[in-house]
């Protein structure tokens, strides 16, 4: 009978690092502003402009990035993601 070599102990999983654009969005009311940081390490002021629920049950989330810039964010089994607005013009007063 051959013997097998033990195996190397597995090293421990390292903590997934915090998702501020998650947290930011998951928490925030109508209105509200904030910095966040970002998965690539930067910061971002956002502001939500709206928050509804889509036709499909997902809670989504238009926020106002930097300088005016409007993104859709909607929740998803892996978080919240960028989401393409149905309807341009939507959502944020535009100057």
């Amino acid at each position: 009978m051959r013997e097998t070599p033990a195996a190397a102990p597995l090293p421990p999983v390292a903590a997934a690092p915090r998702d501020g654009l998650g947290q930011f969005l998951g928490g925030a009311a109508q209105g509200q502003s904030g910095r966040v940081v970002l998965a690539d390490g930067g910061m971002a002021q956002m502001q939500v402009v709206r928050s509804y629920a889509a036709a499909s049950g997902r809670e989504c989330r238009e926020v106002l990035v930097g300088a005016g810039r409007s993104s859709l964010y909607c929740r998803s089994e892996q978080g919240w993601t960028t989401t393409r607005p149905l309807l341009l013009g939507s959502g944020a007063a535009r100057p």
